[in-house]
């Protein structure tokens, strides 16, 4: 489905979605959510549908993970939303780790859905790698930023001052720097085409 708008307020539609749109009866089954998450405006969802006994077949239930990309937009502006489930394979992985093992992949789901939970794992396996070298950085060490080799020459607050080969500062996120020599993914090359903020009064060692 494309993008539906109509919500003043980001509480507004995320009431809308949590108690309206992803929880409900019909006839036939019993929708709900078992566990959602914002990351940014991504709002993850475990969802859970429940089937009453019918023709013989006793009660079952199936949960997947839905994402509810969110963003405010038009003139004047108000809040939309597009709903993406993991069968058709999204292209955001920041979904809590968690939620893998609270929807288990099931065998009616698909190739896509398989594929984007390796990209998930695969996400915060080099999250968690970059969160533990920062921790090791000391000010001279060397680290990756999309191709290039960035020194460490201070810190601000949970930022990173780099300097890069042209001896111009920039502010890095401790999650999204790498070994020296380490090749970059490409969603890490990505994310390195938008430069991080400069930082040409950066106090060393702050």
């Amino acid at each position: 489905m494309g993008w539906l708008f109509g919500w003043e307020t980001r509480k507004e539609l995320l009431d809308h979605l949590l108690l309206e749109a992803l929880s409900f009866h019909s006839t036939s089954s019993e929708h709900r959510v078992v566990a959602h998450a914002c990351v940014g405006n991504n709002l993850w969802t475990v969802c859970e549908r429940r089937f009453p006994p019918a023709q013989g077949r006793p009660e079952h239930s199936c949960r997947f993970i839905l994402l509810c990309m969110m963003q405010r937009a038009g003139s004047p502006p108000d809040w939309g939303y597009k709903d993406v489930d993991e069968d058709m394979g999204p292209t955001e992985v920041s979904c809590p780790l968690k939620y893998l093992e609270l929807a288990p992949l099931s065998e009616h789901q698909g190739e896509c859905a398989r594929a984007w939970r390796l990209r998930v794992r695969e996400h915060w396996k080099v999250r968690h790698e970059s969160q533990e070298l920062a921790r090791k950085l000391k000010i001279g060490d060397s680290f990756a930023f999309g191709s290039g080799t960035i020194k460490c020459v201070g810190f601000r607050r949970s930022m990173i001052v780099g300097e890069n080969q042209n001896g111009t500062r920039f502010l890095y996120s401790r999650s999204r720097i790498r070994p020296v020599g380490e090749a970059p993914s490409p969603k890490a090359t990505a994310a390195a085409s938008s430069p991080p903020a400069k930082a040409e009064t950066a106090v060393i060692g702050d």
